[in-house]
């Protein structure tokens, strides 16, 4: 991880309290990424200090008014960046397993589940999407999210929960943004391109 010195020591101490190599790769990644989407966005050049509100959302320090949100899966790293508050959330499609979309998914939701050809991508669909929405808001996952249903949502850019939601079906991942503002600009970039 050669890129690691070029990380704030708060975010170097981070990396390093992982177990796991993956879990630091994406970590320093992360900042990385965030760090070139925040220079190219607002020309902000020096490193990056984050503070974190009661609901442990991270926020810049010397940057209050940019929002941000960050997630990553085996697949990739995404950065959501906003003068409003944002939420993203990027998942690798696995395996459904009906234990876990009983305690997430709405009613609405698990009928749909139920009659479809391509479970694992619809139900990991509607976990990006509710995720995205509670990082947005800066509630976190909960035990709530069985009571938001995205079931009626098929269209890949739609308004609800007084949101925009943009979502992205990819090789091996779904990735799910949840806005206040529209349009979203999305930018692919590869690992060359921020390091």
């Amino acid at each position: 991880m050669q890129q690691l010195n070029r990380l704030p020591q708060e975010r170097q101490l981070k990396v390093h309290r992982y177990k796991h190599w993956i879990d630091k790769k994406m970590s320093v990644i992360s900042y990385l990424l965030l760090a070139y989407g925040v220079k190219h966005e607002h020309s902000i050049t020096e490193p990056l200090r984050f503070g974190y509100r009661g609901n442990q959302k991270p926020y810049l320090v010397d940057f209050p008014n940019i929002h941000f949100n960050i997630s990553h899966c085996e697949e990739c790293v995404v950065a959501a960046i906003s003068d409003q508050e944002i939420g993203i959330d990027v998942q690798n499609i696995v395996p459904y397993d009906p234990n876990v979309a009983a305690m997430v998914c709405s009613p609405q939701e698990l009928l749909h589940l139920q009659e479809s050809m391509e479970q694992e991508a619809l139900f990991i669909r509607y976990w990006t999407l509710k995720e995205s929405y509670l990082k947005m808001t800066g509630s976190g996952i909960s035990d709530h999210m069985s009571q938001l249903d995205f079931s009626a949502s098929t269209d890949p850019s739609f308004y609800q929960y007084n949101c925009n939601f943009q979502q992205q079906l990819h090789p091996g991942y779904w990735m799910s943004i949840c806005s206040l503002e529209m349009p979203l600009q999305i930018h692919r970039l590869t690992l060359s391109d921020i390091c």
